[in-house]
């Protein structure tokens, strides 16, 4: 079988369409003529072609030196006139006289096929999944499949998804698909049995670095039977496609080769040395010998970071007539840890000028970050490239042509800041992640997890590294790790998650957004905390609230969809400006086998906690800061206490409140503070409660809520904020006004009165309140409400409706018992 790379160009190409190089104005590509023959060569190609945009000067230099295996071509820039939708289409073999007439016609796509075909010039639609100006839909492929009989198979500068899903189609197509789309269209195909299509295959390298790695095949032993195998649609596609990080590396080729023309020549700085050892398999030049030379005597972080940058490239350079795969792993791994690095400097200056006060310091250490951010933007860049083509377009076409494929589960990635904390976050996303694990379906929990916290987590959790962890002085139950950006980055597209869903607004929620974006999959969100509403509470300052407020406004509305745990907080979100009709609920869970009570371990934890056997037990578990609303909280237990002395009110957590608390307790024996209780005690300890007091405001749903309420717990919750809805419509539950320790006061004397007037009954109403939660929030439901839904890109469920404000409840209501 013959071979030829049926799609690469040279420096004849002009302008780069790749968004890194349009920035830094370099051509498209910098490879000598001669050098695309020598590399085709090489990897063992029998003929050679250059199809540059546009031109064929460079096809034709090629010719004129090597006439008996090479043919001139061109990738020709053609236009649906009815929507300006362009296209790429490949000639091959022309005359300069019919490349003239090609680039008249070109304009028009219809024109430009119907000259090829009655000059029977051998063509191929390049990259035909490609959306080359934003605009392909399913009606642009089925014009290109009636207007061409010949496409790319294999395009090197495309992804496996693209290649693979466009191949199946073409393999698939029948003569009805043709006369449907023909009768839609009123385009008559290019001839009558054009369903059956042929293949063609090309690297599309714009560096010579790839030059032959994809390629068509062919049993032409000559120039004219090649050319005659592509009309006659009896060529095929070998190799194999690109991925981001050779697209990347071929990125930075294009802008050294650049750097050093600019030069005329001679080093071009960086770039130009950084190209030198690479891509030419030098050693370290004069210049870059002085350059290490200073950065290993530099003192400073910033220094030892490029030092050991430099030292990578050197390494590089010796191996650089290697395995163009190694220098890229290497060179790759280099700029990882020279990222790595320098965020990590970045984020140390910034947590120093914020807890300093030095507000006006923040942009200058944010502008440090563009050097770095500039090195590695070109590996986003071509990760976007490789899925830009809109996903859903391309499936349901697919999926109409030749049906559904083979039922799967969708890949799901879950991002979250918070993973082995005690929150409610935390709690969530570990108990869904686990529940998938044990269903045997396709979600991974993705996190960044301090030293340590690897034990706590389900097995199907993505580890990404940490570069930097801080813990906030206002929130010191929480450490929040910074990723390895370019490390974690090339472990998510490994996963080819189908979507994605982001928990937190942290660093690694930033990053699960971004990955949506590039990878080209849908993002939902979920709105688990009211930072702002909490750092009203916490800071005080209402600036910082502003801004905490503008930014969660600017996170969330970049996902597709937001998920709140409440109807209740959508209305309040709503109210903020944030769009209603992308919101809907997010339903919570708990695992059905949680609730346990085993008499002696609750006995235990009541003589731990030395609490008399007839003592009324109020309980509070959750975080001890300022937004929970703990004044309100210990004036409520005062109020009971006055009237009932055997109340006590046991508080369990910890944080920043939590020395104000024991120094009261220390002077009230009826406060009794717990600590920070592992989650799977907790139950024992809500056994041997009577009420559940959690007088928060600025929770959005209240984990801690559904966890009482599921031991069989009634709870007191206040009428703001999320917890209502769990409470509003369970068996025994109570939505009370915030502005009144007296009335809470006046429902719990209430319970204890009934308790003892009839302990039986209370039990039964206990026992009531444990099934109606074991049926209603099991985190199976949460997982198929995540997975089993609309596939990517459905249109989702209507949104949840307004709702009327609810009036407050009458005194006499409170103290009514459900």
């Amino acid at each position: 079988m013959s071979r030829a790379d049926l799609h690469c160009h040279s420096r004849c190409s002009a302008h780069p369409s790749e968004w890194f190089l349009q920035r830094i104005g370099t051509r498209e590509s910098y490879t000598e003529v001669e050098e695309v023959y020598r590399r085709a060569k090489a990897r063992g190609m029998d003929f050679v072609t250059i199809t540059d945009h546009n031109t064929i000067e460079g096809a034709r230099q090629l010719v004129e030196r090597h006439p008996e295996d090479c043919f001139v071509s061109a990738e020709a820039t053609t236009y649906f006139p009815e929507d300006g939708a362009k296209v790429h289409v490949l000639v091959y073999g022309v005359t300069p006289e019919q490349f003239e007439m090609v680039q008249q016609r070109r304009p028009d796509i219809y024109a430009l096929r119907d000259y090829l075909r009655e000059a029977d010039i051998a063509c191929s639609v390049a990259h035909a999944t490609y959306s080359v100006n934003g605009r392909l839909t399913r009606e642009l492929l089925e014009k290109l499949l009636l207007l061409f009989d010949v496409f790319e198979g294999i395009n090197g500068a495309r992804g496996p998804f693209h290649n693979g899903v466009w191949g199946e189609i073409l393999r698939g197509l029948t003569e009805g698909d043709l006369a449907r789309m023909s009768r839609r269209h009123g385009i008559r195909p290019w001839r009558e049995d054009s369903w059956r299509k042929g293949v063609t295959g090309g690297t599309d390298d714009h560096a010579g670095l790839f030059i032959g790695r994809a390629y068509t095949e062919s049993p032409a032993a000559d120039v004219a039977g090649f050319l005659q195998s592509i009309r006659a649609r009896g060529t095929g596609a070998g190799g194999h496609p690109g991925d981001h990080k050779s697209l990347a590396f071929a990125i930075y080729k294009i802008a050294t080769d650049f750097m050093r023309e600019k030069s005329g020549g001679g080093g071009g700085g960086f770039l130009g040395e950084l190209g030198r050892l690479l891509f030419e398999g030098g050693r370290p030049g004069v210049r870059h010998w002085i350059a290490r030379q200073r950065l290993r005597q530099g003192r400073g972080s910033k220094a030892r970071a490029l030092h050991r940058f430099h030292e990578t490239l050197a390494a590089c350079g010796q191996n650089g007539a290697g395995d163009v795969d190694a220098r890229i792993d290497a060179f790759y791994n280099g700029l990882s840890h020279l990222a790595d690095d320098f965020f990590a400097m970045i984020a140390a200056s910034l947590e120093h000028d914020l807890r300093k006060g030095h507000a006006d310091r923040v942009l200058n250490s944010l502008s440090s970050a563009i050097p770095a951010a500039f090195m590695v933007t070109p590996f986003f860049t071509t990760l976007r490239h490789l899925h830009r083509s809109n996903r859903e377009v391309i499936s349901g076409f697919r999926h109409e042509l030749l049906g559904a494929p083979a039922p799967r589960d969708r890949r799901v990635l879950w991002f979250s800041d918070t993973v082995a904390d005690l929150n409610g976050v935390a709690v969530t996303v570990r108990e869904v992640a686990g529940a998938a694990h044990r269903a045997r379906r396709s979600l991974k929990l993705v996190a960044c997890p301090a030293a340590g916290d690897g034990a706590a987590l389900p097995p199907n959790t993505l580890r990404l590294p940490s570069i930097y962890s801080l813990t906030p002085d206002f929130y010191t139950a929480f450490t929040l790790s910074v990723p390895s950006i370019l490390t974690s980055m090339d472990a998510i597209a490994a996963e080819r998650p189908d979507s994605i869903v982001v928990s937190t607004p942290g660093p690694v929620g930033l990053l699960g957004l971004a990955a949506a974006r590039l990878l080209g999959v849908p993002c939902t969100a979920i709105y688990h905390t009211d930072f702002a509403r909490q750092a009203d509470f916490i800071i005080g300052d209402p600036q910082i609230s502003r801004l905490i407020d503008a930014y969660l406004r600017w996170f969330f509305g970049l996902a597709d969809e937001l998920r709140v745990p409440t109807a209740e907080y959508i209305d309040l979100l709503a109210a903020r400006g944030m769009d209603r009709s992308r919101m809907r609920v997010f339903r919570r869970g708990i695992d059905p086998s949680y609730p346990v009570d085993e008499p002696a371990r609750r006995e235990a934890w009541r003589e731990r906690l030395g609490l008399p056997a007839d003592a009324f037990v109020l309980l509070f578990a959750g975080r001890l800061g300022k937004e929970k609303n703990l004044d309100f909280l210990l004036d409520v237990h005062a109020h009971v206490a006055r009237r009932r002395p055997s109340a006590r009110l046991v508080i369990a957590g910890d944080g920043p409140e939590r020395a104000a608390i024991e120094a009261r307790a220390r002077t009230d024996g009826r406060l009794v503070l717990a600590g920070r209780i592992d989650r799977a005690e907790l139950p024992h300890v809500y056994a041997l409660a009577d009420a559940f007091v959690f007088p928060s405001t600025t929770d959005t749903f209240g984990m801690v809520v559904l966890e009482a309420q599921a031991c069989g717990l009634p709870a007191l919750v206040t009428d703001v904020g999320g917890p209502q809805e769990i409470v509003r419509g369970s068996p025994s539950g109570f939505v009370l006004p915030v502005d009144s320790p007296a009335r809470w006061a006046d429902v719990l004397v209430d319970l204890a009165e009934r308790r003892e007037r009839d302990p039986r009954a209370a039990a039964e109403r206990r026992e009531a309140t444990r099934a109606h939660f074991r049926t209603g929030y099991g985190w199976d439901r949460v997982l198929d409400d995540i997975m089993g839904g609309s596939p990517a890109g459905a249109v989702p469920p209507p949104a949840a409706p307004a709702r009327a404000p609810r009036p407050r409840p009458a005194a006499a209501e409170l103290a009514a018992v459900s």
